[in-house]
């Protein structure tokens, strides 16, 4: 029977006091009092008489669990399955009908990592009577779905099937319009808004006719090298305190290889950068015109008031000159929530905002229950005066150390609940408690005239009465 039970249980121990072959407590098995931290061969995890482990064996990322509210087990951490939209799905309206953009979206549904390509979604013609909300979305199927809304008084956003569809953003189909109601503020369509400049090596046309995206007009570089800029600059400072989005189409001459990008940067009036630089989110490899749109809440600013938009070729490694690229239809536009993109706990919508002065402390839900608030770690063990108590963890002297003999009491004691005593005199103290309660010593010695450091648990019969007091002395400090 032992070899059956040892083969059975490997790696883990059979609880104390209790059958390998049954969750409950025999009758007449008294548990063998736990050795508190500090007693010989107790150096280890998985030597505590608490965890049900005998080793770490395959068990590479586990974390101890708490089970039958008596005992720890390294167990694998639950798997979660992601649903998050990573980067790109942004939507914007391309300025005819209810016809909008949407940029490559790179996402994950049930944990599978997905990605569209930049493509446009037409909505359904409004109803002449009352308005609805339209939802756009993307799927397991690497495609933009639109799920369509329905008409009413007082119209409510359509679910998306949360198993297959992760939503991007939802738009408001006016009753009987012919375009939806938005704020856009066009930086270039046919070089008649933003003035253009650039510096650097290549060359760049701000009218040029060659292949526009739309209208008659692009923007053509050619034959760039590094830190060829293209500057868009508005004849006052523009506040995007209401802008979502910037979005634009680019056409690529050649492919871009590694080491090849392309940057944006915003600008105030008096040239200097108020936002960190941008690396576009480019199909390299991709020779035809694409969408590109950045949610503005994706950028760091130091400013609202922006004056000019810079594009720069960078280029770390790969050939000096670059054939170069096309830009057509950049502006910035409000009135279509840009998509959540979650990379960062502080980007949750129910987290802090900030790291900044939190250094030290956990995490833990609001008293109001409306999220998670960083918070000071809490001290288990309540500072205590007087007799040693075992009814919570409980730690005495640790204001001012203990000098005296100590006194045990056992009102309302738990089972295995510790005390910790700092105690600091010149000579060793003794222990006492109520009769018919052994008070034994695990293991250390008592180092007069310095702060020592005693760890005492209590422990009762199966009748739970307490019958021992252990106490271990751990170090001198």
């Amino acid at each position: 029977m032992t070899d059956v039970l040892g083969s059975f249980y490997t790696g883990r121990k059979i609880r104390q006091g209790v059958s390998a072959s049954s969750p409950s407590n025999e009758t007449g098995v008294t548990p063998e009092p736990l050795n508190p931290p500090g007693s010989p061969g107790v150096n280890l995890f998985t030597n505590l008489g608490d965890v049900l482990d005998n080793d770490y064996n395959g068990k590479n990322g586990f974390v101890p669990v708490v089970v039958d509210e008596g005992y720890l087990e390294l167990q694998p951490l639950p798997q979660f399955e992601e649903y998050r939209l990573i980067s790109g799905g942004v939507v914007q309206w391309t300025g005819i009908g209810y016809i909008f953009n949407i940029s490559s979206a790179i996402y994950k549904i049930g944990g599978v990592l997905y990605q569209t390509v930049p493509t446009t979604k037409t909505l359904a013609t409004p109803d002449p009577t009352n308005n609805r909300i339209d939802v756009l979305a993307v799927d397991v199927n690497g495609q933009v779905v639109v799920i369509a809304g329905t008409p009413s008084p007082t119209p409510v956003k359509p679910q998306i099937d949360p198993v297959t569809q992760l939503e991007l953003t939802s738009v408001l189909v006016i009753a009987a319009s012919t375009t939806p109601t938005l704020t856009a503020e066009v930086i270039y369509d046919e070089n008649v808004e933003w003035v253009g400049s650039t510096t650097g090596t290549g060359t760049v046309a701000f009218n040029s006719t060659v292949d526009p995206f739309q209208g008659s007009l692009s923007i053509n570089t050619t034959n760039i090298q590094n830190g060829l800029k293209v500057r868009l600059t508005r004849a006052s400072d523009y506040n995007i305190s209401g802008v979502q989005t910037i979005g634009f189409q680019i056409k690529l001459k050649a492919q871009l290889f590694a080491g090849q990008n392309i940057g944006m940067t915003f600008l105030n009036s008096s040239g200097n950068p108020i936002s960190n630089q941008l690396i576009l989110n480019l199909n390299k490899t991709n020779l035809n015109y694409q969408f590109v749109g950045i949610a503005l809440n994706s950028v760091t600013f130091t400013s609202n008031l922006i004056r000019s938009v810079e594009f720069n070729y960078i280029l770390t490694k790969g050939a000096t000159v670059h054939l170069g690229y096309f830009l057509d239809i950049i502006k910035l536009e409000g009135g279509i929530n840009p998509p959540v993109t979650v990379n960062s706990f502080l980007n949750l919508s129910d987290t802090p905002s900030s790291y900044a002065g939190q250094g030290g402390k956990t995490v833990a839900v609001k008293a109001d229950a409306s999220g998670l608030e960083f918070v000071a770690v809490q001290d288990d063990f309540t500072v205590s005066t007087g007799n040693i108590l075992f009814d919570r963890p409980r730690k005495y002297g640790f204001t001012t150390a203990l000098t005296g003999n100590i006194t045990f009491a056992i009102t309302d004691a738990k089972e295995s609940s510790m005390a910790k005593i700092l105690h600091n005199s010149a000579t060793a103290p003794t222990f006492s408690g109520p009769g018919g309660v052994t008070i034994r010593k695990e293991g250390g010695t008592y180092t007069v005239s310095v702060a020592n450091i005693i760890y005492c648990l209590c422990h009762k019969n199966d009748a739970g009465t307490v019958t021992l007091i252990s106490y271990t002395i751990t170090r001198a400090l």
